[in-house]
């Protein structure tokens, strides 16, 4: 019923061991077959069954201070996330949207050049002063997280968006 025809491997005899490396996209069965020098072929008479879990994208909460938030054009934010995937983390940013300009901030979650693993959480400070924003410019925000699939590619995990206004004196006066 739809099944892919069959497909040869070859394995790597080391002592009582034998070896086979491919990669698995649809859940399926093998055998083992086994050519003897005299011709005859061994082949298991069970097959051994392949079941595939989906690689699902990375949950990603931004824990943000508030749903609107006004702040002045110098203020430092503090925001906290927590992260999470079934596999492995990979890279993650904060992205925020002034208009049809976007920028990204990497957030570092791990030193060097390891993988973080399974969850990371943690605080970041983001500093109002690194934006030309000018007073009254409205954004939205939110964090964004790669897992580290590198079968079909990393998938993509976004949390939900906020939204940031720059106070300008004019509007505070009024």
């Amino acid at each position: 019923t739809g099944a892919s025809p069959p497909q040869r491997l070859e394995m790597i005899a080391d002592g009582a061991e034998l070896r086979a490396r491919w990669t698995v996209t649809e859940a399926g069965r093998y055998r083992i077959r086994i050519d003897q020098p005299d011709g005859r072929a061994l082949i298991e008479a069970t097959p051994r069954q392949i079941e595939l879990e989906v690689d699902q994208a990375p949950t990603v909460q931004l824990l943000a201070p508030a749903d609107d938030l006004d702040v002045t054009n110098l203020r430092r934010i503090e925001l906290a996330y927590v992260l999470e995937d079934d596999h492995q983390l990979g890279q993650a940013e904060l992205v925020w949207q002034a208009g049809a300009e976007t920028g990204r901030k990497a957030i570092p979650l791990a030193t060097g050049e390891q993988p973080v693993g399974r969850t990371a959480q943690g605080k970041l400070l983001w500093d109002m002063a690194e934006l030309p924003l000018p007073p009254g410019a409205r954004l939205r925000y939110w964090l964004e997280a790669r897992d580290t699939d590198d079968v079909v590619g990393p998938n993509l995990g976004r949390s939900r968006e906020f939204t940031l206004r720059v106070w300008s004196p004019r509007e505070r006066h009024e």
